[in-house]
């Protein structure tokens, strides 16, 4: 009997407790940390204003970036048995100047080739004379030498496999095969993403 009264009472004073909770107080949070790019970042610490809601952002508010990698290849013929640029070819270089001096990350590998009416020895060393010239033409045009590797592979790799003569001209070649890096934005991920490769 004892046990249900301390119960009863128990009850009537935890029922008692609960009508004479403290008023809450409502506080306008959003007018306290306004967020203008709606990025999840509140202004007095997002350090990258502009950024929008699509975006991944860091803890700065500032957008994540990925580099990505594009390669592009330009070619340079040559006449035979000759390392000179021709004149027919300059627009070729100022391509490639182009798109290296517009950028400092951007890169290029040179790659001398040429056809195989000579010996190997003789090729690849025409090959390197070839690389040689198209590589100081980049450099007279403001192209720094950090940005530029060289590769000499003689006849080894011919782009036509005919032993005629429109087949040798396509073979005397200097391939500049650019690495374009360019910076990307991650996007926010939500269900309405769609992966593309």
């Amino acid at each position: 009997m004892n046990t249900k009264i301390f119960a009863l009472i128990s009850l009537y004073y935890l029922a008692g407790c609960s009508w004479q909770a403290d008023p809450y107080l409502f506080a306008d949070q959003a007018a306290a940390l306004p967020d203008a790019d709606l990025d999840g970042v509140i202004n007095e610490r997002d350090l990258c204003a502009d950024t929008g809601t699509e975006h991944r952002v860091d803890n700065n508010g500032c957008g994540q970036q990925h580099l990505i990698e594009k390669v592009t290849p330009a070619v340079v013929y040559f006449d035979l048995d000759q390392s000179l640029v021709r004149p027919n070819q300059k627009a070729e270089i100022n391509r490639a100047i182009e798109l290296l001096t517009t950028n400092a990350d951007n890169r290029a590998v040179l790659v001398g080739h040429t056809d195989q009416r000579a010996s190997n020895e003789y090729n690849l060393q025409l090959s390197y004379h070839r690389v040689e010239s198209v590589k100081q033409a980049l450099l007279a045009g403001g192209v720094t030498s950090q940005q530029l590797t060289s590769n000499y592979v003689g006849e080894e790799q011919p782009r036509v496999n005919a032993n005629t003569e429109s087949g040798h001209a396509k073979n005397r070649r200097v391939e500049i095969q650019f690495t374009e890096l360019s910076n990307h934005a991650l996007k926010r991920w939500h269900i309405f993403s769609v992966d593309v490769n």
